[in-house]
């Protein structure tokens, strides 16, 4: 947020669990200091690569019980860089995760274009995600494999497993969808990708298609 970088960092078999856990992942460059002090100091925006997640388990958590006004029980776990000039997040690579999300999401919000907001830091500030695994806007070089994703039993979700936005050379190899994690959802696809190269069907497995977001999204008008 206030113009470092960061690199080389890995997490290794992390578990990850609790009902007051909001999200399990949340990567982000902002521009929180540039100019900030009033007196023309700038500072340039940071950035984060080469950081490596094995072996990281993350379920039985969202749903918070007592959100602070304005915040939500969960958010979509979520990758982000500034902006398509300045992506600065990336190189990113996942490998062996295994996420059950607390589901709950609307076929209606697959549409939701979260706002950029580089000033803040909070996942919040994105609001609701049009996917409900992982969301990564405005970042390169990411990879998830030998992953899988699905919804908690007892719960479904509308929107797609994963959306993609402005993302150079993204790449998932030997992702799955666990079977019958999106039931009586309307999602056509499991991935929704917009402006966006690289190679995102897990080795075929996996249906795509292009993400188009309204504003504002039908059902939610």
């Amino acid at each position: 947020m206030d113009g470092a970088n960061i690199s080389r960092v890995a997490f290794n078999n992390i578990r990850i669990k609790g009902q007051n856990i909001a999200t399990p992942l949340y990567i982000k460059v902002g521009n929180r200091a540039a100019c900030e002090d009033g007196k023309g100091t700038c500072v340039y925006p940071g950035s984060i690569k080469d950081v490596n997640f094995t072996n990281v388990t993350a379920v039985r958590w969202g749903n918070v019980s007592n959100p602070k006004p304005g915040h939500s029980v969960s958010y979509t776990a979520t990758i982000e860089g500034l902006n398509a000039s300045h992506r600065g997040v990336g190189p990113v690579k996942i490998v062996n995760l295994t996420l059950t999300t607390p589901g709950g999401g609307t076929a209606a919000e697959t549409y939701v274009d979260p706002p950029t907001s580089p000033s803040q830091y909070q996942p919040r500030y994105d609001g609701v995600r049009p996917s409900y695994a992982l969301f990564v806007r405005y970042a390169r070089d990411i990879t998830v494999a030998s992953s899988s994703v699905g919804v908690r039993d007892g719960a479904h979700d509308g929107r797609p497993a994963f959306v993609f936005d402005e993302v150079q050379n993204m790449q998932m190899a030997d992702v799955m969808v666990v079977p019958g994690a999106n039931a009586n959802a309307t999602a056509p696809c499991q991935i929704e990708a917009r402006n966006s190269t690289g190679n995102w069907t897990g080795g075929g497995h996996l249906s795509s298609c292009t993400w188009r977001p309204q504003l504002p999204p039908p059902a939610l008008a």
